[in-house]
């Protein structure tokens, strides 16, 4: 099996049409889920080029790792925003309502830390499942680069969950 050198741009030498798949010499991981793979494919539009696809982007769980990764940063956001005003303004409102501000940043906090207890428990289900896609790499000593890949839009998600479809 050829490997490509992605960052010589090997894949040229290919002549890959949209569809073509072909396997890197380096493995990617999924910034995402962790899984990983060193399979390329032809694609894109309007114009064609490499696309990496996560192996782990067909289950629902890894749409719902991105989902609580964006509220998170939401959260976070939202957290320094209040507490910044809270500064300029804690002269000028009431201790009530610099009570209230404290405990809507507490939930705020309280809701980061339960999204990420999800993302963790998510991720293990990836771990646990072994999804990677690595073919033809010999060595253990290859580098494994961090990414983030396409994902399967616009089709019906499978679930890692057992009796979940």
């Amino acid at each position: 099996m050829k490997l490509y050198n992605m960052e010589e741009q090997e894949w040229r030498t290919g002549k890959f049409q949209r569809g073509n798949t072909w396997r890197s010499e380096e493995v990617s991981e999924c910034t995402v889920c962790g899984t990983r793979t060193n399979r390329w494919e032809m694609g894109g539009y309007p114009g064609m080029g490499p696309r990496l696809h996560c192996p782990g982007g067909v289950y629902r769980e890894h749409d719902e790792i991105v989902g609580a990764h964006e509220r998170q940063k939401e959260l976070k956001s939202l957290i320094v925003s209040y507490e910044s005003e809270l500064q300029h303004q804690c002269y000028e409102i009431s201790a009530q309502t610099r009570g209230y501000i404290a405990t809507l940043l507490h939930m705020h906090r309280a809701e980061y830390s339960l999204l990420q207890g999800k993302i963790d428990r998510l991720r293990e289900l990836f771990t646990e499942k072994l999804l990677h896609d690595v073919k033809g790499i010999k060595s253990e000593l290859t580098v494994v680069v961090p990414c983030t890949p396409f994902t399967s839009g616009g089709t019906q998600k499978k679930s890692l969950q057992k009796g979940k479809i």
